[in-house]
């Protein structure tokens, strides 16, 4: 770099930058015009970088840090949210949902989608283990019920033909075609004479007559020699007692009994 008077000669020196130039220009003393207004000039290099220029690289290289920062971040919370999943449903899968202790015996029990002690898997009327009496339990108001029981507090069969109550589903009926009978109902309808196994009864206009007093009926609808009311659906001339004769014919194999449980249709 020459300096001489009122000029400043620059070289083609990439490094130097303004504030350089211009403080050599303020301390030199030598020379004619040197500090003077209008003296020598500097022109600053065209390869120097602008400071505005250079902070908007740094606000964008903090920028883009941040950015990274924030992703990673992110990342890590999905991750540890993973974690916490799989830690709850391990200890939702190993403990009991009727003690709420943790499961540590070789075998447990499944049931509405939860796990249970097989002690603790219980007939909430009962009491009985329903890993024991069956593969199949019931839920119902709160309740884990047995069949037995499920029945017997909100199943039914029907009406009884003889005094038109209610029969439960878990109680042992009697059946005459499409008639259902309550054990202590299946009786004589004449003289209230209760069956043993091996009698045989008769279904007289819907109502059940012991042998005796179905051939009492029989004589005296042979001496009437008439269409009577109590036989519905005669005609003018048809003989009572052979009406009679056909419904007990067609009664014969039409008498079962057992249990009126019906399958529950829903929960």
């Amino acid at each position: 770099m020459i300096i001489s008077n009122g000029e400043c000669d620059l070289s083609n020196d990439a490094s130097s930058d303004t504030t350089d130039l211009m403080q050599i220009s303020a301390d030199t003393s030598t020379g004619d015009g040197m500090g003077k207004p209008g003296g020598g000039t500097c022109t600053p290099s065209s390869s120097t970088t602008h400071p505005s220029q250079q902070q908007q690289q740094q606000q964008q290289h903090q920028q883009q840090q941040q950015q990274q920062q924030q992703q990673q971040q992110s990342q890590q919370q999905v991750v540890q949210h993973q974690v916490q999943q799989c830690q709850t449903q391990q200890q939702q899968q190993t403990t009991c949902s009727g003690c709420k202790k943790s499961i540590r015996e070789r075998f447990l029990l499944k049931a509405l989608d939860q796990y249970w002690h097989e002690d603790c898997l219980k007939c909430s009327c009962c009491d009985c283990r329903l890993g024991e009496v069956g593969s199949t339990l019931f839920a119902k108001a709160n309740l884990l019920l047995c069949r037995r029981d499920y029945l017997r507090l909100f199943g039914t069969t029907g009406y009884c033909a003889a005094c038109n109550k209610m029969i439960p589903a878990f109680e042992m009926v009697m059946r005459a075609r499409g008639n259902v009978y309550h054990l202590e109902c299946f009786a004589c309808h004449q003289c209230n004479h209760r069956f043993c196994v091996g009698d045989r009864f008769y279904l007289c206009d819907n109502k059940i007559l012991c042998e005796f007093d179905y051939e009492e009926r029989m004589v005296f609808a042979n001496m009437a020699g008439g269409p009577t009311p109590t036989f519905p659906y005669t005609s003018p001339g048809y003989n009572a007692l052979s009406q009679m004769k056909r419904q007990t014919q067609s009664l014969s194999d039409d008498v079962s009994s057992g249990y009126g449980s019906p399958s529950p249709t829903s929960l």
